[in-house]
């Protein structure tokens, strides 16, 4: 029976979460390499487990950061706890990236500069409307040997660490809850009008690069979406019916908006990230949905909550970071030998990929970033962290 007493939900550790994170990634890699195995097993809506991943990533980082808000080391432990979670990895591979075809693509090194600084995101409407376009997001070789690598992927790791350096200090320095919810809550809504504002005036440039959905003042209406959701849920006490409800009427009254201008506006675009009605209020429709399927998961009774702790999805969640970054390596490559090759071979080609990046990504984490990982309780102890595997991933 469903007990009927109010309570808070916001809790130290979510069991559902990592489970959230395994769905997530596995939308991501459809979206990504689905096409391999069949275009008509593409779903167009797989795009969004980013912006799962970035309202997963709001809460949790808020709730962190408010609760170690009167913490006389406050900064350094985040950042500190941060760096040994993201660096180690995402630094690690653009390393062994440049290291091993430094001597092919001497003349491209500097493209890989923005990666390594987390900001190839902001440069991309300047680059693909440039006359001389040579692409930092694309590593290319010449001849037999082409060895492409999509790092244009990683865009959603620069949004989050660009995230990192404003947040934290509105959170510390903004002493009212209420006044950073509000805060919250505006900065989605100033995001949501500055991309209906440049999708209007600025409408070619934004079809030909779809600079919208990877620069930081575009897309961190689901961070902020996931950040206002913890917030409003430190000092709020609901049923567990009141949680089912919410967010029952929250998902279908997003998820219906959004489909009914996919079907009168966006007909003629395919539903992914790049229809212009995603791309100028469809992310934060898409944000909200998530917000409500983060609720849900929140009750441990809950039929979703269920699902999501499988143990499977729970493994995955917890490689999701590693995964995602490895994930980008060479798709191209991977759609050159399936178009090579009969349909039954591509349909085998998606879950042996899948397989492969899942065992590389649990070796990665136990044997590479494990090691960093517990590094956290020498240099930045007493702060509860993100738990391993966070919502960190990214795609695109």
């Amino acid at each position: 029976m469903v007990a009927a007493h109010p309570r808070h939900w916001i809790q130290k550790n979510y069991r559902s979460f990592n489970g959230l994170r395994g769905v997530a990634i596995l939308m991501v890699f459809y979206s990504h390499l689905g096409r391999i195995a069949s275009p008509l097993f593409h779903a167009g809506l797989a795009w969004t487990g980013v912006d799962l991943f970035f309202v997963l990533s709001g809460f949790l980082i808020t709730g962190i950061l408010y609760e170690s808000k009167s913490s006389p080391s406050y900064f350094r432990d985040f950042y500190i706890r941060r760096s040994l979670r993201i660096l180690p990895m995402y630094w690690g591979v653009l390393t062994v990236i440049l290291v091993v075809t430094i001597h092919r693509h001497l003349h491209l090194v500097p493209a890989l500069v923005p990666d390594f600084l987390f900001v190839q995101n902001l440069l991309r409407r300047h680059v693909l409307l440039h006359p001389t376009y040579l692409n930092p997001m694309y590593l290319l070789a010449s001849g037999p040997k082409r060895l492409p690598l999509e790092l244009s992927v990683l865009w959603s790791l620069c949004v989050e660490e660009q995230f990192y350096l404003l947040w934290p200090f509105l959170v510390r320095f903004i002493a009212r809850r209420d006044r950073l919810l509000l805060l919250a809550l505006g900065g989605a809504a100033c995001v949501l009008f500055v991309r209906l504002l440049l999708c209007r005036v600025d409408s070619t440039a934004v079809r030909l690069t779809n600079y919208v959905y990877y620069t930081p003042f575009t897309r961190f209406d689901n961070l902020l979406i996931g950040a206002a959701l913890n917030l409003w849920l430190q000092h709020k006490k609901l049923t567990r019916e009141q949680l089912r409800r919410l967010s029952s009427w929250t998902f279908f009254t997003a998820a219906g908006v959004l489909a009914i201008g996919l079907l009168v506006a966006g007909q003629n675009s395919p539903a992914n990230e790049t229809n212009p009605v995603n791309q100028s209020y469809g992310y934060t429709l898409v944000g909200i949905a998530a917000g409500a399927v983060l609720l849900r998961s929140l009750d441990d009774t809950s039929r979703m909550s269920r699902v999501l702790r499988n143990p499977w999805l729970q493994a995955l969640g917890r490689v999701s970071y590693g995964f995602y970054v490895l994930h980008f390596l060479c798709p191209q490559m991977y759609v050159s030998w399936a178009e090579a090759h009969a349909q039954p071979i591509r349909l085998l080609l998606l879950p042996v990929t899948f397989l492969a990046l899942f065992g590389l990504a649990s070796l990665s984490f136990h044997y590479y970033e494990s090691p960093f990982l517990r590094l956290k309780q020498r240099l930045a102890p007493g702060h509860r962290s993100v738990p391993s595997g966070s919502g960190k991933i990214f795609a695109a």
